[in-house]
C-alpha cells in the first residue's frame, strides 16, 4: 500500500495520486512553468523531484511541492533569491505609481465634477474607465462640461414639462436639444425664432416647448392634409417617399430645398406622387433612370454632396430623374398610340396629350422627309427601275 509523499499517511489503493487530500488543500504546489520562471531552473533538473499532474484550465499540467523545489534551487541556483526580489520591488515599483496615476486621475475627475456642478459621485462608465486606465476619454474636461450640459437642458426640460402639465410635444424636437443643444434645433428648425437672447436659459426653453407642441398641431395637420389629398386620387400615404416624409415632419420649405426649388406646393408634391405611380407601375421609367445614373456615376469623381442612393450630388440626381421620366413617358405614349385617359389620373391627362401631339408632328414630318427623300432619288436616276431584283434570284451567267 502506497504512503503520501509529505505526510507519509498510508492512503487507499483506488487514490490517483501518492499524496492525501489533507496535503493536497493545505501544502503550497507549483506548475513546472512558474517554478523554471521563478527558480530559474530548466527541464532536466526537474528530474528528481516528485511531481504529478492533474487538469489545469482544460489542460493537463505537472506540478511539484515548492518546498521541494526551493531547496532545490537553494543548491544549484543560489542567485534566485535575489533576482525574485529584485523583480518583486520593481513590480511593487510599478504597481505603486500606477496606483499615484490612478489617484492623481481621480481627484482631477473630482475636482472637474465640482466645477461644472455635479456631484463627485456623478460617474458613469467612461470616466470609471479613464481613472482606472487613462484612456476612453481623450478630453476630460470637455466631456464633463457636455454632460454637465446635457444634465442641465434635461432639468430645464423637467422643469417646463411640469409647467406645461406634462403636455407632450413632438418629442424630436426636445431630444435633439437634449442630445445636442441650442445650436442643432435652430439649424434643423430655422422656422423657430425664439424672442429671448440668452440661448439655453429657461425662457429659452420655455419657448422652445410651445414651438414643439405647435410644431406637433402642424405636423398631424400636414399628415391628414396629405392623406386626404392622395386618397381623392386613389392613392395612399406612402411610408418610403422621402418627399412626404419631409413636408410632414418640416414643411414646403424643406421639400423646396431638398428639391432644388422644383416642388414648392402641395399640389406639386400630389403631382409628383401620383406621376411616379404611373412611372413605376406603367413604364421602365426605374431601367432608365437606373441607366442614366449609372452612366453619370462612371464619369464623375467628384465625392461632394453625394446622393446616398447613387453616389451623385444632387442636382445630378435630379437631372437624371428628370430625362429618365422625359424618356419612360416618351416611349410609353409612343408605344401606346391609343391610351384610354380614363384609366389615367386626370392630372397626368394634360402631359399625355401634349406628347400624343409631339408624336403626332414628329411622326408627320419624318413621313414628309422620307417622301421627300424618294422624290430626289426620283429626280437624280429618272431612268433606273426602283424595283431590284434580290440576289438570290439572279442568274449567274
Amino acid at each position: 500500500m502506497s504512503a503520501c509523499y509529505i505526510c507519509k499517511q498510508a492512503l487507499n489503493s483506488r487514490a490517483l495520486y501518492e499524496l492525501c487530500e489533507q496535503c493536497r488543500k493545505t501544502e503550497t504546489f507549483i506548475s513546472k512553468t512558474a517554478a523554471k520562471r521563478k527558480y530559474l531552473l530548466n527541464d532536466d533538473e526537474f528530474a528528481p523531484l516528485f511531481k504529478y499532474t492533474k487538469s489545469y484550465y482544460c489542460n493537463i499540467g505537472t506540478f511539484f511541492w515548492e518546498k521541494d523545489v526551493e531547496q532545490l534551487a537553494d543548491k544549484i541556483r543560489p542567485l534566485w533569491r535575489e533576482r525574485h526580489e529584485y523583480l518583486e520591488d520593481r513590480r511593487f515599483q510599478r504597481q505603486l505609481v500606477k496606483l499615484q496615476q490612478i489617484e492623481t486621475r481621480r481627484n482631477q475627475i473630482a475636482e472637474l465634477l465640482t466645477k461644472y456642478g455635479l456631484p463627485t459621485s456623478k460617474t458613469d462608465y467612461f470616466l470609471n474607465d479613464y481613472i482606472e486606465t487613462g484612456k476612453t476619454v481623450e478630453d476630460p474636461e470637455k466631456y464633463i462640461k457636455q454632460k454637465a450640459e446635457k444634465l442641465q437642458r434635461e432639468t430645464q426640460i423637467d422643469t417646463i414639462r411640469s409647467k406645461k402639465n406634462k403636455t407632450a410635444p413632438l418629442q424630436e424636437i426636445i431630444d435633439l436639444y437634449q442630445s445636442q443643444g441650442c445650436s442643432a434645433v435652430l439649424q434643423k428648425y430655422p422656422h423657430f425664432t425664439p424672442t429671448c437672447s440668452n440661448q439655453g436659459d429657461l425662457e429659452w426653453v420655455d419657448q422652445l416647448f410651445d414651438y414643439a407642441i405647435i410644431e406637433n398641431k402642424n405636423i398631424t395637420s400636414r399628415k391628414n392634409e396629405l392623406i386626404n389629398q392622395l386618397k381623392q386620387h386613389g392613392m395612399f400615404l406612402r411610408s418610403d417617399s422621402k418627399i412626404c416624409d419631409t413636408y410632414i415632419k418640416y414643411g414646403l420649405d424643406a421639400v423646396s430645398q431638398l428639391t432644388n426649388g422644383r416642388i414648392s406646393s402641395i399640389d406639386k408634391i400630389i403631382y409628383t406622387m401620383v406621376e411616379m405611380d404611373f412611372l413605376f407601375m406603367k413604364t421602365n421609367y426605374y431601367k432608365v433612370l437606373d441607366r442614366l445614373t449609372q452612366s453619370h456615376s462612371d464619369s464623375d469623381d467628384d465625392d461632394s454632396d453625394m446622393s446616398p442612393d447613387y453616389g451623385l450630388s444632387n442636382d445630378e440626381y435630379y437631372e437624371c430623374v428628370e430625362q429618365a421620366k422625359s424618356k419612360a413617358l416618351y416611349n410609353y405614349v409612343n408605344s401606346h398610340p391609343n391610351i384610354d385617359l380614363s384609366t389615367i389620373s386626370p392630372l397626368l391627362h394634360p402631359t399625355i396629350t401634349e406628347l400624343q401631339q409631339k408624336i403626332a408632328v414628329e411622326k408627320a414630318n419624318n413621313a414628309i422627309k422620307k417622301a421627300e427623300k424618294i422624290k430626289k432619288q426620283h429626280k437624280k436616276y429618272p431612268n433606273k427601275d426602283q424595283t431590284r431584283t434580290p440576289p438570290h434570284t439572279r442568274k449567274i451567267e
